[in-house]
């Protein structure tokens, strides 16, 4: 059945979709959180340093932290409190007011929203997909669309214009995660290769954000774009490592602390073409 479905959208292909199935009894926390509106979301600290062209790595090193540490700031992982807003604003040439008290943006919402080109109008079952190769802007900036979920409009990575809908039973039976929890990714490099090859797409649970199980799972790069690799958590008396892994053995292996990575989601689901 979903080679049909998957061929009336993409009648190019000939495919066969390959399952990443979570063992049973090893769902962490994260997995049992309710549907929400996939998004990775822009914080206003994270809005204002890239308009500013500073890289998270940047911003660190002038404030005298950590990359992760400005990560966590950023996706709410550590409150954002007055002396860190303190400790930043003068980099980013602001007030520490406008990080913790962000703006009214329902003006700059209504003129985004007079040009449909920027707006993606997500329905219940959709499940978006992200652009990857817009997702890269001048100066190593990572790019942003807008998305319309309801009467809700956020702000999301770079978004293809059509969102991919799949029977209700499919997605609950097979991908084994909500719809709106749900993103497709189109996969570049040969780096996972040949389990995922270039230009594939793997759908990621964006609720299951801890790498456990060890598999693979879809991250942020330094760069701030998301990848796919495979993840292997090991737990040392002091804190857990993660090995980041190529299946493509020509690609080196890395092995960083668990709070240095930003996990998107796990990979639950690939389309192989053939």
């Amino acid at each position: 059945m979903l080679g049909e479905i998957i061929g009336e959208l993409h009648g190019r292909w000939n495919t066969n979709l390959e399952f990443y199935r979570q063992p049973k009894n090893t769902i962490s926390v994260l997995d049992q959180r309710s549907a929400a509106p996939y998004r990775f979301g822009m914080s206003e600290l994270r809005r204002i340093r890239e308009a500013k062209g500073l890289s998270q790595q940047k911003l660190a090193e002038l404030a005298g932290t950590s990359q992760p540490q400005i990560r966590r700031l950023e996706v709410g992982e550590r409150e954002l409190t007055k002396s860190w807003a303190d400790r930043l604003a003068p980099f980013l040439d602001v007030r520490s007011e406008d990080l913790l008290y962000p703006p009214d943006r329902d003006s700059e919402i209504t003129r985004t929203a007079e040009d449909e080109a920027d707006l993606i109008n997500v329905p219940p079952a959709g499940i978006v997909e992200v652009d990857v190769r817009a997702g890269m802007g001048g100066g190593g900036v990572v790019q942003h669309a807008y998305v319309r979920n309801g009467v809700e409009v956020t702000t999301v990575d770079a978004l293809k214009p059509e969102p991919w809908l799949l029977p209700s039973s499919f997605v609950r039976d097979e991908l084994r995660a909500p719809a709106a929890r749900l993103v497709v990714l189109e996969t570049q490099g040969d780096s996972m290769s040949p389990t995922i090859e270039p230009g594939e797409r793997v759908f990621v649970d964006t609720g299951h954000r801890t790498p456990s199980p060890d598999g693979i799972y879809a991250l942020r790069d330094r760069f701030g774009l998301v990848i796919v690799k495979r993840l292997q958590v090991s737990r040392g008396r002091d804190s857990a490592r993660v090995r980041i892994l190529s299946d493509n053995s020509n690609h080196p292996e890395e092995e960083v602390g668990l709070e240095e990575i930003e996990v998107v989601g796990r990979v639950v689901a690939a389309i192989k073409r053939h």
